[in-house]
């Protein structure tokens, strides 16, 4: 693996990826700032996790390159990219009988030799990773007992346990109530700024995205429809054409960042064309 050097260590150029002869993204091209916080946000069924996993080397595009530190990912074994690169799925799946501990620990694997005993540093990361999602009164539960939003943190103190410079997450505050969500978010901030991390997260809320991210990637029928920096990138005219809701934006009294009202939601009803759309009005008050 060569030594970092590029402002942009994850970089995707005009790839197609799609499965079963259907194209979910159509020649996209992106890089993934070092060290920053990278939000990417867009309707159901545009290819945000599609697109997620072609960079974390899961799914090969049908055309276009997908590089990690300038090396074409395809040309890397699965533990070359898991020391550098760890990968967060929506929907995780481990036996039911495992610990909280024993799923932290498998994160531990691309550092390992084979029969190689526990170090130092494997025992010191995997300890960090429960202190930092707060798992550690739980790390001897099974998965099955906990509730959606602590397996939701027992994952995410995996991934952190792999000790990976870049982080894809899908979806990581699915599953948890407000106030886990907002505590989630600040730890992901916590670790760009202080850790250096790269981080590139699914996020749905895009307040909370503007809020917490450096970034926003606006992903709409498979192609980038708005990237840049929140002041940028938040605007009533690209959420209308993204999400097909109208409203309005305000100067956050909390956060310098914008603050999205939404007002209508321009639906549309899941059809095979996706053509057939009604105005719904929001709730008088």
């Amino acid at each position: 693996m060569t030594e970092p050097t590029s402002p942009m260590p994850l970089q995707a150029h005009e790839v197609t990826i799609g499965y079963h002869g259907r194209d979910i993204v159509n020649r996209l091209s992106i890089g993934i700032e070092r060290g920053r916080f990278t939000a990417l946000l867009g309707p159901n069924g545009c290819g945000k996790s599609t697109l997620l996993r072609a960079l974390a080397g899961l799914l090969a595009p049908k055309s276009g390159t997908i590089s990690l530190e300038g090396q074409p990912i395809a040309q890397l074994s699965r533990k070359q990219l898991a020391i550098r690169l760890s990968f967060l799925p929506q929907i995780p799946r481990a036996p039911d009988d495992i610990t909280v501990r024993d799923l932290v620990e498998q994160g531990r694997y691309p550092h390992r030799r084979p029969l190689a005993p526990w170090s130092a540093a494997d025992r010191a990361a995997c300890i960090e990773a429960l202190e930092l999602t707060h798992m550690v009164a739980r790390a001897e539960q099974p998965l099955a007992t906990l509730s959606g939003g602590q397996r939701q943190r027992a994952w995410l103190a995996m991934t952190l346990a792999q000790s990976a410079d870049i982080l894809l997450l899908d979806e990581p505050t699915t599953y948890l109530d407000m106030a886990h969500q907002l505590e989630l978010l600040a730890l992901l901030r916590r670790l760009v700024d202080e850790r250096g991390k790269t981080i590139l997260a699914v996020l749905h809320d895009i307040n909370q995205a503007g809020q917490f991210a450096d970034k926003l990637a606006l992903l709409s029928e498979g192609s980038i429809a708005g990237l840049g920096c929140p002041v940028d990138v938040i605007t009533a005219e690209t959420i209308r054409t993204v999400f097909h809701v109208d409203g309005m934006v305000l100067a956050n009294p909390m956060a310098p960042c914008p603050l999205f009202l939404p007002r209508t939601a321009l639906a549309c009803i899941d059809t095979a064309d996706d053509a057939t759309r009604s105005l719904v009005p929001a709730p008088e008050r």
